[in-house]
C-alpha cells in the first residue's frame, strides 16, 4: 500500500519499478495506490498519466491507483494492507507514515528525510534508499518473506508512535514552553 500525492517527491515511480521484482518473488502481490494526482514540476501536465505509460502491459493489473478517498476511508486501506511502503525522496514529518505506523503494519520508509527520525531500522520498521527501486523491492521482499519480524516491528511501531507522539505529551510540552517563555 502507497498513500500519498502522485508527484516526484513521494518515490511512487520508483515503487513501480520495484514491482516486476517483487512479483518476481510474490506473483500474487499488487500495490494499491491512494491519493490524488499531482503535477510534473515546472508544467502544468498531471503525474499520473506520464507514470501510467511507464507501467508495463503485464504489471497494470497489479497496480491499482484508487486517486483520491475520503480520509474516514484510510483506515480500511490500512487495515487490508500486508506492508506500507512510503519511499519518500523528500518529507518533513509524514502524517500518513504515522498513521501507518500507528497501526501497527509492517513498515518501509525512506532513509532521507524524517526517515530515521519516524522510523527505528529493524525495530519499528525498514528504511530503503528512495531512489533505487532495487533497494525498495529487497525491502518489500524482506517483509513479505519475514512475516512474523514485519509484524513484531509493526507492533513496535504502533507502541513507539502511541507513546511519541501522544497529543497529551505534546499539549503538555507546549504548556511548559509557553510557561517558561511568559515566566522569562
Amino acid at each position: 500500500l502507497f498513500i500519498g500525492s502522485l508527484v516526484e517527491k513521494k518515490g511512487i515511480r520508483q515503487l513501480v519499478l520495484a514491482m516486476p521484482k517483487i512479483l518476481k518473488a510474490f506473483p500474487e502481490a499488487t500495490l494499491t495506490v491512494v491519493g490524488r494526482d499531482g503535477y510534473i514540476p515546472g508544467t502544468d501536465r498531471k503525474y499520473l498519466p506520464v507514470l501510467q505509460k511507464a507501467i508495463p502491459e503485464e504489471l497494470k493489473d497489479k497496480i491499482i491507483f484508487t486517486g483520491p478517498v475520503p480520509h474516514t476511508e484510510i483506515p480500511n486501506y490500512l487495515e487490508q494492507a500486508e506492508v506500507c511502503v512510503y519511499p519518500s525522496h523528500m518529507e518533513a514529518m509524514p502524517i500518513a507514515w504515522l498513521e501507518a505506523l500507528a497501526v501497527g503494519k509492517p513498515f518501509v520508509g525512506s532513509k532521507t528525510g524524517p526517515g530515521p527520525e519516524a522510523v527505528f531500522e529493524g525495530k519499528t520498521g525498514v528504511l530503503c534508499d528512495p531512489h533505487n527501486p532495487e533497494d525498495i523491492a529487497e525491502k518489500v521482499i524482506w517483509m513479505l518473506q519475514n512475516k512474523e519480524a514485519a509484524q513484531k516491528m509493526g507492533l513496535a511501531a504502533r507502541a513507539d508512535v502511541l507513546e511519541r507522539f501522544n497529543i497529551q505529551k505534546f499539549v503538555n510540552e507546549y504548556v511548559s514552553f509557553y510557561i517558561s517563555c511568559l515566566s522569562s
